[in-house]
């Protein structure tokens, strides 16, 4: 006999229908119903600080936390019991706010977060609160969905069944909650599973928190540095040919991989100035995850002393690019010749720029690159005298004795070679690796090249002096490197 049976009830078949039975199918209803509103229906912007927080809640077996940040991906933890998943994710970001709140002082960081984190707190009970009543919603919508299936309805009434489903939708959820606040665990972080393209940067929480300690000492070292290694360099030119350069008519900064570190454009533009050089080339990867906020960091390129072309790396993204265009000694190359100082250049960027995850190219799709580019080349007339690239296996492979220099970076490793007239210079990083270079027992050091070109008879490379910076062991080298004699 169902529901929809309309057939007469003996007294017995009245009295379970009336009784625990459907006492508990109403209950089992709302709970169910209830914790379905709260999963479609409960989702919430909220805004906290400068940050815009979607915060959710899901039915799961297991107590897990998530925070998503997107397009990166998502980092979880079983943070508490229950069958809870809370999920928060970043969707907005109010730059002008965030650029206040980190430039204050390190001993006022405290006091300005209190505020914050009271407010996350107020708006963490608000969101419980506000998803127990849609589960209460719910519920009692549910209820009165099966309610209206029992033919025979005595001696209930239709607000009895409501009320009921809803308060078990409600319950459902305030146990739920009660559980996890309990039970609740954020040290469970320290050991969290990562998802999407978080899942390569394992090493970012406990990087960030031990390295950024350094930056300050860091720099000041770094200064010291560059001031010895010019004096050095000046010692240098005072030598007879051929280690003197009396002959230099265009002298190149090359720059690459800064990949977020703090003290990366500040000393680029020292040797710049003090080095006297007429403009800088940087291939790329300026930043680690191409966000708005790393896009704001380079700002410090406005007050670069000499024109600074740029060809991005596989770390950048629209976004960056988009920034970029707006640094006014920047001058991006993608595909164009420009001409500075007498000298062609013609840079062609990573393809990796073009979209939001840092993927570096493979060792095929760099032969294949190289292949166009060596193919344009010939036919080019006249051609550049410098060509500039961000994958090292790219600029190896273009063809040697085309033009007279090749500049590229990304693998991190200085170099210069000399083939058949033509100059290859890898710069190495000049960021130190970024914030993964400090963390290491032994930090990776700060490179970058100077570059000297002769200008008679056509243009020719005739040295480049490869510095190298450790501002943790607080030394340097200068390496020069002798073109072959023509």
């Amino acid at each position: 006999m169902g529901f929809g049976d309309t057939r007469p009830r003996s007294a017995d078949q009245k009295r379970i229908l009336a009784g625990p039975w459907t006492w508990l199918f109403l209950v089992a209803t709302g709970a169910c119903a209830g914790a379905l509103a709260a999963w479609l229906l409960g989702g919430q912007m909220y805004s906290v600080g400068p940050f815009g927080i979607y915060v959710s809640w899901v039915p799961s077996p297991t107590g897990v936390t998530v925070l998503e940040f997107p397009p990166l991906g998502a980092v979880s933890a079983a943070t508490h019991r229950g069958p809870s998943r809370l999920v928060a994710s970043l969707q907005a970001i109010d730059f002008d706010a965030l650029g206040k709140l980190v430039s204050i002082q390190t001993e006022g960081w405290i006091e300005a977060f209190q505020p914050m984190i009271a407010e996350g707190l107020r708006l963490a009970r608000l969101a419980a609160w506000r998803l127990v009543a849609l589960a209460a919603a719910g519920g009692g919508f549910g209820g009165l969905v099966a309610y209206a299936g029992f033919r025979w309805r005595a001696p209930w009434s239709w607000c009895r069944a409501a009320g009921l489903s809803a308060g078990s939708g409600a319950l459902a959820l305030v146990v739920a909650f009660g559980l996890a606040y309990a039970t609740y665990d954020a040290q469970a972080f320290r050991k969290p599973t990562y998802r999407g393209g978080l899942e390569s940067i394992p090493w970012v929480i406990e990087a960030v928190q031990d390295a950024l300690g350094q930056v300050e000492e860091v720099e000041t070292r770094l200064r010291t540095l560059v001031r010895n290694v010019y004096e050095m360099y000046q010692r240098i030119e005072e030598l007879p040919p051929p280690i003197g350069l009396d002959d230099a008519d265009v002298t190149i900064l090359h720059v690459t991989d800064f990949h977020n570190h703090p003290a990366a454009i500040e000393i680029a533009r020292e040797i710049a100035g003090l080095f006297d050089v007429d403009f800088a080339v940087n291939t790329g990867d300026l930043t680690d995850f191409g966000t708005q906020l790393e896009a704001g960091l380079l700002d410090a390129l406005r007050e670069f002393p000499v024109p600074h072309y740029l060809v991005t790396g596989n770390h950048e993204s629209p976004d960056v690019v988009a920034s970029l265009t707006l640094i006014e000694p920047v001058r991006l190359l993608d595909g164009q010749l420009a001409e500075e100082s007498g000298i062609r250049l013609l840079g062609i960027g990573d393809p990796g720029a073009m979209r939001q995850e840092p993927a570096a190219l493979s060792p095929a799709e760099a032969r294949r690159i190289a292949s166009e580019i060596n193919e344009a080349l010939l036919g080019m007339d006249p051609r550049p005298d410098v060509i500039a690239v961000h994958n090292h296996r790219v600029g190896t492979a273009i063809r040697p004795g085309l033009v007279p220099l090749v500049l590229s970076g990304h693998s991190h490793s200085p170099g210069v070679s000399f083939r058949q007239g033509t100059a290859y210079v890898n710069a190495g990083t000049t960021g130190g690796a970024g914030v993964r270079g400090l963390e290491t027992e032994e930090p990776v050091r700060i490179s970058l090249a100077v570059i000297y070109l002769s200008l008679q008879g056509g243009v020719r490379t005739l040295a480049v002096d490869l510095i190298r910076l450790s501002p943790i062991a607080e030394g340097f080298t200068l390496e020069r490197h002798l073109a072959p004699a023509p």
